[in-house]
């Protein structure tokens, strides 16, 4: 009798997991919006709203990205994620996304003087993102551009 309750409860276990293990690629459907919302010496604070679909059937956790951040295609530095993100599970929707990008000296201030005087900045990130689910790592190719609001 023992037996059968185990491989039971085994079998009712896999039966449920299967939902986890079939995976659907998550897409970035476009950027909404590039928002600018702080400089200090070390960098700048960004907001990016983005459009993501994920038709699976749980939340997927955001990690560790690793994106190179470009100014009207001068590479500036360096980005991070200032808080945990989670793409929520069976939908489409906008998750606004708050970096800190490390900014690589000299470059900070030509873009301050292209602000200054009334250029329409392009921000660029590419690289890779890792994504997680459950058990489930993986790192995802990123490429990312609008025009920056101040």
């Amino acid at each position: 009798m023992f037996r059968w309750g185990a491989a039971a409860l085994w079998v009712m276990g896999m039966a449920s997991m299967a939902g986890c293990t079939a995976y659907r690629e998550v897409t970035v459907e476009g950027v909404e919006d590039v928002q600018l919302m702080g400089m200090d010496p070390d960098g700048l604070a960004l907001r990016v709203d983005v459009r993501v679909n994920n038709p699976n059937g749980y939340r997927i956790r955001v990690h560790e990205p690793e994106l190179d951040l470009y100014l009207n295609g001068t590479r500036i530095g360096t980005a991070v994620l200032d808080t945990p993100l989670t793409v929520p599970a069976r939908s489409t929707s906008t998750v606004r996304i708050p970096l800190h990008a490390r900014v690589d000296g000299g470059p900070l201030l030509v873009m301050g003087l292209g602000m200054l005087l009334g250029d329409r900045p392009v921000l660029r990130a590419e690289g890779t993102v890792g994504a997680r689910a459950g058990l489930v790592r993986k790192r995802f190719p990123i490429r990312l551009e609008a025009p920056l609001q101040r």
